[in-house]
């Protein structure tokens, strides 16, 4: 082994890159050196301390990793409630606005039957309004003949009075009349009281 130093050291004065080389080793082995004569002199109760300092260092690491593992694990479980929570009402408001879509398309069939029901009102209001200026048109048309020939008139009246089917005809028609509201109702109260009434008339001329 010395020999071979000797001829390392032989070869590094020969060669100056080898030579460098060498210094480095020499003061890296004299700084291992000093290393380890400064652990040899360490005192073993140094060296006990200075580890339980480090052992308490870690286990004070490890206390506040619990605890803030039991902060975390207490917060995730508070966030789980608060979504479980918010899912039960997503829910529940799902149902409601399902109720009142359905109560919506209820209301919008009522209101398009409301709609039929008005149109038909009003058409036959119509009709009926009709009937009645064609009532009262007739009834005019009646009282002008009488003012215009109100002798012819009479004279015809006073005949089918004194016929023998004056009585059955002209009461069964006015009770007909009375007791027949649908007949009322198409053609108008104010034109079925008109009529009533010029019958009502002739039957007491």
């Amino acid at each position: 082994m010395g020999r071979d130093l000797c001829s390392w050291r032989a070869c590094a004065e020969v060669t100056p890159t080898l030579l460098t080389f060498w210094k480095f080793m020499e003061i890296c082995g004299d700084f291992l050196r000093e290393k380890n004569k400064d652990l040899k002199a360490q005192a073993p109760s140094e060296k006990v301390a200075s580890l339980e300092e480090e052992l308490a260092k870690v286990k004070g690491e490890l206390v506040e990793s619990q605890q803030i593992n039991v902060r975390l694990t207490t917060e995730r479980r508070k966030l789980m409630e608060d979504f479980l929570r918010l899912r039960k009402k997503h829910e529940e408001v799902s149902i409601q606005r399902d109720k009142l879509q359905e109560e919506s398309l209820g209301f919008d069939l009522q209101i398009t039957q409301l709609s039929e029901y008005r149109d038909a009102a009003l058409a036959e209001a119509s009709r009926t309004k009709e009937k009645a200026k064609r009532l009262a048109g007739e009834v005019k048309r009646m009282e002008d003949a009488a003012s215009q020939h109100p002798k012819e008139l009479w004279a015809a009246v006073e005949n089918f009075k004194q016929s023998a089917a004056f009585e059955n005809t002209i009461s069964l028609a006015v009770e007909n009349f009375k007791k027949s509201p649908e007949f009322i109702d198409a053609l108008g109260a104010n034109a079925a009281y008109g009529a009533y009434s010029f019958v009502r008339k002739f039957k007491e001329k």
